[in-house]
């Protein structure tokens, strides 16, 4: 399994690819060069189908070929999931989501549970890095505060690691230039300090 992403802060694109069983590409309201050969891809799904700008896409595969999606949509995270041979669910906001939350990132673990890390400025005035969970087959965990700062976040980006602690980055722009930091939450346990 394989994840590959292209940003692009400017505009706003992020595609999320993941190799597995076969080779998914979603795309959520992002148009390409019609210059870019689209063979043996199947024809492209609109997942958010909204009117509201949508965007920010991140996918992450369970190790049944089960995909799951989400995106930035009107300032809420959305969540979206597809059996294999299936149709995508009928998309829903994260439980929980803050308002103003914005550019998501997504992992499974070994038992195919989720993991989403996003920022969100609706926190007491403040900027915060915020994570939820979904086991496999489950229901959304309550939110989780990673981090906070009193300025702008920018990219988050979530991995999990073979003894099933969960990592996240993000950058911040503590003097005016943007730092990468780094949380770790271990099996069970509390988020790290930032390092």
């Amino acid at each position: 399994k394989m994840c590959i992403r292209c940003a692009n802060s400017g505009n706003r694109c992020r595609l999320s690819l993941v190799v597995g069983f076969s080779i998914i590409l979603v795309l959520v309201n992002l148009f390409y060069p019609t210059s870019i050969l689209m063979a043996d891809w199947s024809t492209a799904i609109n997942l958010s189908n909204s009117w509201i700008d949508s965007g920010e896409p991140a996918l992450a595969m369970e190790s049944n070929g089960r995909l799951h999606a989400v995106w930035e949509e009107g300032n809420y995270i959305y969540y979206s999931s597809k059996l294999p041979g299936g149709d995508w669910s009928t998309p829903t906001v994260v439980p929980g989501c803050p308002q103003n939350s914005h550019e998501p990132s997504l992992a499974a673990d070994t038992s195919n549970a989720l993991h989403l890390v996003w920022w969100s400025s609706d926190l007491v005035g403040s900027y915060g890095v915020l994570y939820a969970f979904k086991p496999s087959g489950g229901s959304w965990s309550h939110l989780e505060q990673v981090a906070w700062h009193p300025s702008g976040i920018l990219g988050t980006d979530v991995a999990v690691d073979n003894s099933g602690a969960v990592h996240a980055v993000w950058s911040y722009p503590p003097y005016g230039l943007h730092d990468v930091f780094h949380a770790r939450r271990a099996v069970g346990g509390s988020w790290s300090s930032l390092t």
